[in-house]
């Protein structure tokens, strides 16, 4: 419980005032901890209407540059996480930096998870008109304008969309989706869809819808990592670089693995794993350990080496 001089306190700062009475004051001392109060507080539409902030509740897509004006984006800007990173033009720069180093022209890449498509955009310029980018996104509204963010660009010859997730089995699924979420991207595969949004779904095995040999994966895809990695004999054959998110929760509920399983299953075909996190980056892990952080790392078959440098 808050004291009244964190009440009043937090109202001057927040909202530039003091609270209108008695009873505002003591209301706001129920909230079990400053964090919570000040959620509320940024929350109020009294705050959003001074900082001129607009909270879009449903989708608003608009286009906007990325990568220094090379390229336009549709972006969803009630999407508070991968839209907002890309209308900063500032998503995921570690992970981006590392993409940019290690992908050269002529490769296949693919972008497992592309969501509105930052990383398919950056593949795609990297590995030019003599490579592909194979790009997967199964959420119908993303992937209508993942595809018009392609065919705007003029990328249509160069990266091969598919509006499908991929999986350990081809057939139907649900991808389901917290009501209201602020992002997302934060939707994966699940036949619990009692407390979700859920939406019927493709899925596909990753070799039977790529027929080229694979030289980078992205993947990114709540979870479902192992159950598509570790179902591909194409992986184990074209050992291409990965760069792939860890989140240890997700991995558990979707794949049924832990975080250091993931992992032992590169090391056992003979992979090392290095750290994409900024407070560890460049370091190479041989397990994850205890927590649900999520982060990212870069998978790297032991025959080859990796640009881990950073500007």
């Amino acid at each position: 419980m808050l004291t009244r001089d964190e009440v009043i306190w937090g109202f001057r700062y927040i909202l530039g005032r003091n609270p209108e009475s008695e009873t505002v004051i003591s209301a706001h001392q129920h909230f079990p901890d400053y964090q919570r109060f000040r959620e509320a507080l940024f929350r109020s539409e009294e705050f959003r209407n001074a900082q001129k902030l607009i909270n879009f509740s449903a989708e608003k897509w608009v286009c906007t540059e990325v990568y220094n004006g090379r390229y336009r984006l549709w972006i969803d800007l009630s999407d508070k996480y991968v839209s907002y990173g890309c209308l900063l033009d500032n998503y995921e720069p570690i992970e981006t930096e590392f993409i940019r180093r290690n992908v050269k022209p002529g490769m296949v890449a693919l972008d497992v998870g592309a969501n509105i498509g930052w990383h398919t955009l950056g593949l795609a310029q990297l590995v030019t008109s003599s490579g592909k980018v194979y790009a997967f996104e199964p959420r119908k509204p993303t992937y209508f304008y993942l595809s018009r963010s392609v065919r705007e660009n003029g990328l249509d010859q160069s990266v091969i969309l598919h509006d499908l997730a991929l999986w350990d089995t081809a057939g139907d699924a649900h991808l389901v989706w917290p009501d209201g979420t602020e992002n997302p991207g934060e939707s994966f595969i699940s036949d619990a869809r009692c407390n979700y949004v859920a939406a019927p779904i493709k899925t596909a095995k990753l070799d039977d819808v790529v027929a080229d040999s694979i030289d980078f994966i992205k993947i990114d895809i709540e979870g479902a990592e192992h159950r598509v990695l570790s179902s591909s004999k194409r992986v184990r054959s074209d050992r291409p670089i990965i760069v792939s998110e860890v989140h240890p929760t997700q991995l558990q509920c979707v794949s049924s693995v832990s975080a250091d399983e993931y992992l032992a299953f590169f090391h056992r075909m003979d992979y090392r794993c290095f750290s994409l996190h900024p407070s560890s980056y460049g370091e190479e892990l041989t397990g994850f350990g205890e927590g649900d952080k999520l982060f990212s790392v870069a998978l790297v078959p032991s025959e080859k080496s990796v640009d881990l440098a950073r500007d």
